[in-house]
């Protein structure tokens, strides 16, 4: 069960489905959490942008693994429904983030892919805007935003081509 393509023709109550429906429902229970990030990428000047940031890693991150076909890793899983429940007790936004990040890539099949695009997810957490424009300034921010998620698709995509060549193999 860790990252492994599942078989088609499966069972529906197998366990590799209930851990995809588990997965499911912990990447919803956190989107919902995370219901901050709507205001801060319409009110924050250092978030502008941030919201198209999080479609676009977000849904190359879904397509890919309803491509792949992938069990999501439990660990991750259980590393994400922790870090929900300390952003819970502890109203900590960044923990309500990485946990959105965490159950995300869990869906990813192979470690450096989820490693990679891990790492590039927080390119649209608002704590990424403040921490960058302190340093930077606003233009940085969106700077080191955009080569985040350009990081992230380009290993989406390498995922995404290296399956269509093992398809046109078979």
């Amino acid at each position: 069960m860790d990252g492994t393509k599942c078989q088609a023709g499966g069972d529906l109550v197998s366990g590799d489905n209930q851990l995809r429906l588990a997965a499911v429902l912990v990447v919803i229970v956190l989107a919902g959490m995370s219901s901050d990030l709507r205001w801060a990428w319409q009110h924050s000047p250092v978030d502008q942008g941030a919201g198209w940031m999080a479609s676009i890693w977000s849904m190359g991150v879904i397509l890919v693994a309803l491509k792949q076909r992938t069990v999501p890793v439990a660990r991750l899983i259980l590393a994400a429904v922790a870090a929900g429940l300390v952003a819970f007790i502890g109203e900590l936004n960044v923990a309500r983030h990485a946990a959105l990040v965490l159950v995300l890539i869990a869906w990813l099949p192979s470690g450096w892919t989820r490693l990679v695009v891990g790492m590039s997810g927080v390119c649209w957490w608002p704590a990424l805007g403040w921490a960058a424009a302190k340093f930077t300034g606003p233009g940085g921010a969106v700077t080191l935003r955009f080569v985040l998620l350009t990081v992230g698709v380009l290993a989406l995509l390498r995922v995404a081509r290296s399956q269509s060549e093992e398809d046109q193999a078979r």
